[in-house]
């Protein structure tokens, strides 16, 4: 499958000829289609394709970002079965809606541990109100300093901005945190993980 993918695309393996290139959102598994979704691909060939995208990107030296619904377990059990040098350099997990145990499963994997960002957005990881908005905020204050990202998960420009500064509000009450502290922490993280993928000035 990876030799598939490598005919498909070959300049994507070539850092120098795209420097902001990086595979994004590799179709994490999920063990149902989430509405209004109609079609269906077998477990087990979703597992396969993530594999094969992880280790595209761990040989680009890219980090990748992934969104998982409700199969964080198995997608534990495939990065502990990757070699290092197979697992990319950094994984987002995007939108994040695991439980603290989740958090500490991920950061404390022997020898890839420390490649494991979160990021939060109020739109999806605080769904349910608030009992919801709680739940997020416990998982905020779970996650290393400095590995806690935010976004908005929107796709208008003010519902973008707006959605940001939700997020950030929300990380100042889970972390105690002031607004300044908030915003250079998170921006740093960010600075951190898309190191050596943004576009010069960025």
């Amino acid at each position: 499958m990876l030799r598939a993918l490598r005919a498909v695309a070959p300049s994507a393996f070539s850092r120098r000829a795209h420097p902001a290139c990086r595979p994004d959102r590799p179709p994490t598994p999920r063990p149902n289609p989430s509405p209004p979704v109609r079609a269906s691909t077998r477990f087990a060939h979703q597992l396969a394709l993530t594999e094969a995208q992880l280790r595209i990107a761990a040989e680009a030296g890219r980090p990748v970002s992934m969104h998982c619904v409700r199969a964080y377990g198995h997608l534990a059990d495939l990065f502990r079965a990757l070699p290092p040098d197979a697992v990319p350099p950094r994984i987002m997990l995007h939108a994040f809606g695991g439980d603290v145990q989740v958090i500490q499963q991920f950061t404390k994997m022997p020898r890839i541990g420390d490649r494991f960002y979160f990021s939060f957005s109020t739109a999806i990881s605080a769904k349910g109100g608030v009992a919801g908005a709680a739940k997020m905020r416990a998982r905020m204050a779970a996650v290393p300093a400095d590995r806690l990202l935010l976004e908005s998960d929107q796709s208008t420009p003010l519902a973008l901005d707006a959605g940001v500064q939700a997020a950030l509000r929300a990380a100042m009450e889970a972390r105690g945190w002031t607004a300044a502290q908030a915003a250079e922490a998170t921006w740093r993280n960010y600075r951190v993980f898309f190191d050596g993928s943004l576009p010069p000035g960025e």
